[in-house]
Order: structure tokens, then C-alpha cells, then sequence
């Protein structure tokens, strides 16, 4: 199953994985002049940690950026207020930056974190093999959301996509709370709510960070790739620095759980953050069949890893 997308899948793609962005025409005039530069995390998800690190250690602030966040949860509505003016940089979905340049925007994706499908579906104790979930029940938290675009996968992987029905509950923790309550057999979730499931004694059916397909994800002009990179570094290399901003936005406290979403993402996220010019090969091939204007365009016309590459090249990821 890994390392490839179905036939087809790539158009009902959206966060699938997280990216950091900017828009072109005003991050680095904002970054230039001091301003106050607003940033968008979408999922309460272990994946948002380098950005969670580098903010609670100050190293926004060190290099020179007065940054402040903000969450809006969709990759749709996050597009729109960056388109006007309203954040610098946020997370997404590489298929929503491909479509909004498409329709003439600028953005570019800077930095990669996961470069995979950080999801995992667990079900009932009683669901144990895929086709058991026929004419029943899985979670997501919005259609055109990274879970939506992870349970995608896995359904037509799997031969299901016709015969699953899909319920929205907005937020990955409702999604547990969805499943304890049985109103659904499965659900999508990201880390720590799939840390929290398995202790409640649900099954994990398909962990896609390990199992599924390499998609690209991404923060935005030199002070703001730096200040991630250390935030990804002290995420990376101090365990209790990362569970501490698990803990924090994701409002869990137990222990055992927050250690294991430590471990997983520190396994998914990218030691250096370079987007995957494979996974955005495969997106663009795949909307390329039905959308003309994309025909012929590189991942490069989407991405521009020159502040990563230079710290790469200055050894910044192996010295820290």
C-alpha cells in the first residue's frame, strides 16, 4: 500500500499533509519592516510541534519576528484569509496551494514537516479486517480535511469508497468521543487522539503515517524557516520540551499517551524539512488529467526550499 496514491485520489486531496506557506506579496515586506506577523496552525495535532516549540521558546522573537497565532482548523477558509491579508503563513495542504495558485494566487511552500499521512483509523474492538466495515460508519472532521483525505486512501485502497459513510465532527478529539459513544464504528485520527483510542481499547486498523503514501507537506522567508528549524531541533532532541507543547494545545494530560504521540511524530517529521518533490510529482500528475492549467507545471513552480537548503548547507541540522 505504501508510497503510492489510487488512482484518482489526488482530487480529493487536502491537508493531507503539513505545509507552512506565504504569500509572495506580503510576508517579506511584513518580515522587512517588524510588523506583527500572524501565523496559522489548522489541526490540533502533534504535527504542528516545531511551530508550538519555536513560539514557546522564543525563537520567533530571537531572530527578529514579532509573530502571533492564530487557528483557523480550514485549509479552505486559512487560504482565503491569507489571500486577504489577514495571516502570513499557516499550514496546508499542498493541493490547496497547487488550486489557489491555479486561480491566481502566489504562495510557496518553504518548509516540509511530515511528508506523510500522520493518521491512523482506529475502530471498534469488533471491526478487524477492512471489508468489515462495510455499511458502516467513519469519522472525519470536515470533508476536504487531511482526515477526509487520509480515510480516502484507505477506502480505495481498500475497495470502500462506495460503501462507507462518512460523518463530520469537526475536531479529532470529537471524532474519539464519536467513537466511544458508538454513533460510528471508525474514526481518523491524528496523534495523540490516536494514542488516547488504543488505551480506550480500540483497534488500529491502518497506521497511514507508517502504511500509506509519501505526500508532501509545510513556514516562510529566512528569520522564519530559521526559527522553525529550531524549533524542529529542539522538538527533535529534547523529548520533554515536545511532550510539553503536546500537552499544552492539545489539552491532554495523560502521560503514556502523550509519550507515544511524541514518539510517532517525532518519527514524521522531516529531520530536514524539505517538501517532497515526489509526493508533489504525483499530485500534479493526478490533477493534471483534469485540470489544464496545471499541465506541465514542476513541484518548483509551488515551492521554494532555498532558505532550507541554505541552512542545510551551512550544516545547521547536523550542528544542533
Amino acid at each position: 500500500m505504501r508510497g503510492r496514491f489510487p488512482k484518482g485520489l489526488a482530487r480529493s486531496l487536502a491537508i493531507g499533509t503539513v505545509i507552512l506557506v506565504f504569500p509572495l506579496w506580503t510576508s517579506i515586506a511584513a518580515c522587512a519592516q517588524g510588523a506583527k506577523i500572524m501565523v496559522n496552525w489548522t489541526a490540533t495535532s502533534g504535527a504542528m510541534s516545531p511551530l508550538w516549540v519555536a513560539m514557546g521558546k522564543g525563537y520567533f522573537a530571537k531572530n527578529g519576528l514579532d509573530v502571533e497565532f492564530a487557528h483557523i482548523t480550514s485549509s479552505s477558509k486559512a487560504i482565503q484569509a491569507m489571500i486577504a491579508g489577514d495571516i502570513a503563513f499557516t499550514t496546508m495542504d499542498p493541493l490547496t496551494v497547487i488550486q489557489a495558485n491555479s486561480q491566481g494566487a502566489d504562495v510557496r511552500m518553504v518548509v516540509g514537516i511530515t511528508n506523510r499521512l500522520a493518521f491512523s483509523l482506529m475502530v471498534q474492538p469488533e471491526i478487524a479486517r477492512p471489508e468489515d466495515l462495510k455499511g458502516k460508519s467513519i469519522g472525519i472532521t470536515r470533508f476536504g480535511s487531511s482526515t477526509h483525505t487520509a480515510t480516502l486512501y484507505f477506502l480505495r485502497e481498500s475497495g470502500l469508497e462506495k460503501d462507507v459513510k462518512l460523518l463530520q465532527f469537526q475536531e479529532v478529539p470529537a471524532i474519539l468521543a464519536g467513537l466511544m459513544a458508538k454513533q460510528i464504528q471508525g474514526g481518523t485520527v491524528s496523534p495523540p487522539t490516536n494514542s488516547r483510542a488504543r488505551k480506550e481499547g480500540f483497534r488500529e486498523l491502518i497506521n497511514l503515517g507508517v502504511e500509506g503514501p509519501e505526500y508532501p507537506s509545510v513556514a516562510a522567508v529566512r528569520r522564519f524557516v530559521r526559527s522553525y528549524s529550531e524549533g524542529l531541533l529542539t522538538f527533535k532532541s529534547s523529548a520533554s520540551a515536545g511532550m510539553e507543547v503536546i500537552k499544552k494545545y492539545t489539552k491532554v494530560d495523560d502521560p503514556s499517551i502523550l509519550e507515544d504521540a511524541y514518539g510517532q511524530f517525532a518519527r514524521y517529521i522531516a529531520d530536514v524539512p524539505y517538501v517532497s518533490v515526489k509526493g508533489m510529482e504525483t499530485i500534479l500528475a493526478e490533477l493534471a488529467e483534469k485540470d489544464p492549467k496545471v499541465r506541465g507545471l514542476k513541484p518548483d513552480a509551488f515551492m521554494d526550499m532555498s532558505f532550507v537548503r541554505e541552512l542545510d548547507n551551512q550544516g545547521f541540522y547536523k550542528k544542533h
